[in-house]
């Protein structure tokens, strides 16, 4: 097997360099960092919890400790781990057919479609980070608004509920993490089948520190209401 050329490896050098520059940052501006299986969602850290807490190895927001982390796995993907922080993620799918309980559930439309029909009334749903996925979905980031819970779910879960949704109808292919959610969201640069996972503009994780994402809608926040999924916090009651 011939060994790699002194560009090449000058190259992944590079890469790794800038990798480990970004993460840096995402930890920085407070997002708990994690990595994840080489083109997978999984964390290589598999120990979650030491002695009743969240192992620090497991998602961490010191860029020391996820510089190391990244040193040792690289390469491989990366993301940010949502419960218990400020955070919620929409995260929708390009898909109309999903499996739920080995059974296929056929959408009316994409997620992404879904998503961009509720923005031609209300724009400001689209006034945030924006993360284009490998399959062409596309995340969208924002705060727990003040004196909320929000749970995260599944879309096929969603589309069980007895609630119609403005506009489009039902709830159409749309995940959500959330900080009273276990939920992983894998973030640039990782990829998926040798895609990647990009920036949409110019906010970006390592732009914006979490305490400055933009508050989740109105609009948004009283479709998961009306779902359940968003709760007035019990220390607000």
């Amino acid at each position: 097997m011939a060994l790699p050329s002194k560009a090449t490896i000058q190259l992944i050098r590079a890469e790794q360099d800038q990798t480990i520059a970004n993460l840096r940052k995402m930890a920085i501006n407070g997002y708990p960092c994690m990595v994840l299986s080489k083109e997978k969602k999984s964390p290589l850290i598999h120990k979650k919890i030491i002695d009743g807490n969240l192992n620090p190895l497991w998602a961490t927001s010191n860029p020391d400790l996820i510089e190391a982390l990244v040193k040792r796995f690289y390469p491989c993907n990366y993301g940010l781990y949502t419960l218990g922080k400020n955070i919620v993620v929409i995260d929708t799918d390009n898909k109309k057919i999903v499996l739920k309980n080995g059974k296929e559930l056929f959408y009316g439309l994409t997620g992404v479609q879904a998503y961009y029909l509720l923005a031609n009334q209300y724009p400001e749903i689209l006034n945030t980070i924006k993360v284009k996925t490998p399959s062409g979905g596309i995340h969208y980031y924002f705060s727990v608004p003040e004196g909320y819970d929000i749970s995260g779910f599944n879309a096929a879960d969603a589309m069980s509920k007895p609630v119609k949704v403005p506009i489009i109808g039902s709830w159409f292919g749309m995940d959500v993490r959330s900080q009273k959610s276990q939920g992983i969201i894998v973030t640039p640069p990782s990829s998926k089948k040798g895609v990647k996972y990009e920036y949409i503009g110019e906010r970006t994780l390592l732009n914006t520190h979490i305490d400055d994402l933009p508050v989740l809608p109105d609009f948004l926040l009283n479709i998961l209401k009306s779902m359940g999924y968003a709760r007035r916090s019990k220390h607000d009651n």
